[in-house]
């Protein structure tokens, strides 16, 4: 989970300790090729980083033909972003172009995690200046 643990970092800053203490909301998934990660028409209830391997995105069109919008690579993340943030069905799908390793938070255990990041920080004071309550 190294290559994982630096890409939060990237983006967001997060000690080792946390890291350490929030993995356990975090697992392990793997995709064979041509499995789906988000299929059209259900709920996207996950998000991912993709440990190893690639996935492709795509929707069909008003002529009923698959159109690829974008393939997704090595540590990135990915989801069908509508989907998980309104938890309605997916006008997309996520499809495993090879054999694909990737580390998943469901959309429960990341409004847990917001939580207590947020309250953590706020009781040890770490809100970025500007920030009110």
């Amino acid at each position: 989970m190294e290559s994982f643990n630096l890409f939060l970092k990237s983006i967001a800053p997060i000690s080792d300790q946390e890291f350490e203490n929030y993995s356990p909301y975090f697992k392990i998934r793997t995709l064979a090729r041509n499995s789906y990660f988000a299929q059209i028409g259900k709920i996207s209830h996950e998000v991912a980083f993709i440990k190893k391997g690639s996935l492709r995105t795509y929707y069909i069109n008003e002529k009923s033909e698959e159109v690829t919008s974008c393939f997704c690579s090595e540590n990135n993340l990915t989801t069908s972003y509508k989907s998980f943030i309104s938890q309605r069905p997916s006008e997309l799908s996520i499809q495993a172009v090879e054999d694909t390793e990737l580390i998943t938070i469901s959309y429960n255990d990341l409004q847990i995690l917001y939580q207590k990041v947020l309250f953590g920080r706020i009781s040890e004071g770490q809100l970025p200046s500007g920030s009110t309550w």
